[in-house]
């Protein structure tokens, strides 16, 4: 029997239109809702390590430095041993981010990176290493050193994870991620005394351990009668120091900086990590608080602030004019054993060699996809990849990564 358009009335009409639309909207409302569940398996494992800052938060004033630990704990009532930790976090504009480092037992394999306000952090054991196994108390993985900019706006300023991995050990073949998504440490711009808190007292342990403030507490007046006290000076920060006298504030290769100390004969060693200091130019050097001449009494060179240099004592001419050229501390890699079955000489077959760390680090900084770094061969080059080659260089191979002698 055929049912003609025309004899139809209007709520009949919109009935069918209803039902047409929910078919043709089904598809698409199950494939969002499968992404998101997709986009939440990334940023957080299992729930089964909380991640989180140390201090969580407080007021903070200009200038102030933080120095905030990047911790993971246990919440399941299981044993939990790891590897390593991951994580990707996104500091407030209000800070400039100083470094980014590993700590012990977990700076075996670091990397670290600082890409505008946003800090990537792998921290794990070295090869041959013991896990580590998790405990209600905070296990610190990573330190980061913020600034509080001298013209901050006053308000809230928060760091905030945008994904974690804490990585299990001790499971034949896996690499399960046990992590939550992470606590937001949030703190606020203030013209108050800063009183960055420590970390809160949590139901869930016992002894919590709170990481002291770089801030001094106040000292109190030993003067029993009250006066009024003048406006304080702000303190002057070592990037506001340095920029203020004609220098420049920039990011060197190593810990070292432009420091005074490497002129002396005892040269500190450098940790090979990215690190704020300040460009001295030739013939100086930093001090801690300011740019000086070089301990050898070098001529000094035209600077951009030339109140600052003395025109009536003239260098004796006789004087040498050594060139302070600090030499690095050379990395020294092993030597790789190239495996010559055709199918062992792609990073996808073989992972465990350093050339295919450093094909997904060159990927993974620049935002390329590579075969060679997409290890996983999911058309992503992401930590997962990573986490991949470290577990096949370090001999604790998943089951698709076949085993390499270097």
């Amino acid at each position: 029997m055929t049912l003609a358009w025309s004899s139809l009335n209007s709520k009949q009409k919109r009935y069918i239109f209803f039902i047409i639309g929910a078919v043709v909207m089904l598809p698409a409302l199950l494939l969002a809702a499968k992404n998101r569940q997709d986009i939440r398996n990334y940023a957080a494992g299992s729930g089964e390590a909380g991640v989180e800052f140390a201090p969580a938060g407080g007021n903070v004033t200009h200038n102030q430095v933080l120095t905030l630990t990047v911790n993971m704990y246990k919440i399941a009532s299981r044993a939990i041993s790891v590897s390593g930790a991951q994580a990707v976090f996104t500091v407030d504009s209000r800070f400039t981010i100083g470094s980014a480092t590993c700590v012990a037992p977990f700076d075996g394999l670091p990397f670290v990176k600082v890409s505008g306000q946003s800090v990537t952090v792998m921290c794990a054991i070295a090869s041959g290493g013991s896990p580590v196994a998790l405990t209600s108390a905070n296990k610190p993985f990573a330190n980061i050193k913020l600034t509080v900019g001298a013209s901050a706006p006053l308000g809230a300023a928060n760091v905030t994870f945008t994904s974690t991995r804490v990585t299990e050990a001790g499971i034949a073949g896996q690499a399960p991620d046990v992590s939550t998504g992470g606590e937001t440490a949030s703190f606020n711009v203030t013209t108050l005394s800063p009183t960055p808190s420590q970390t809160p007292t949590p139901t869930r342990r016992m002894t919590p351990t709170p990481t002291p403030s770089d801030t001094p507490a106040p000292i109190p007046s030993g003067s029993p009668t009250p006066t009024p006290s003048a406006t304080p000076t702000p303190t002057i920060s070592a990037q506001q120091a340095c920029i203020d006298t004609g220098f420049t504030w920039k990011s060197f290769p190593d810990s070292c900086v432009d420091s005074c100390d490497l002129l002396a004969s005892n040269r500190p060693s450098c940790l090979q990590e990215f690190t704020y200091g300040c460009d001295c130019l030739a013939n100086r050097c930093w001090n801690g608080s300011r740019c000086v001449l070089n301990a050898t009494g070098l001529t000094p060179s035209p600077t951009p602030s030339p109140t600052r240099i003395p025109t009536n004592t003239p260098t004796p001419p006789s004087s040498p004019t050594p060139t302070r050229t600090p030499t690095p501390t050379p990395e020294v890699f092993p030597t790789e054993i190239v495996p010559t079955e055709p199918g062992l000489l792609t990073c996808r077959g073989n992972p465990a060699r350093l050339t295919c760390f450093e094909s997904w680090r060159i990927a993974f900084t620049s935002g390329t996809v590579d075969d060679e770094a997409d290890m996983t061969e999911d058309g992503n080059v992401s930590l997962s990849d990573f986490e991949l080659w470290r577990r096949a260089y370090t001999g604790n191979n998943p089951t698709a990564a076949p085993t390499s002698t270097l």
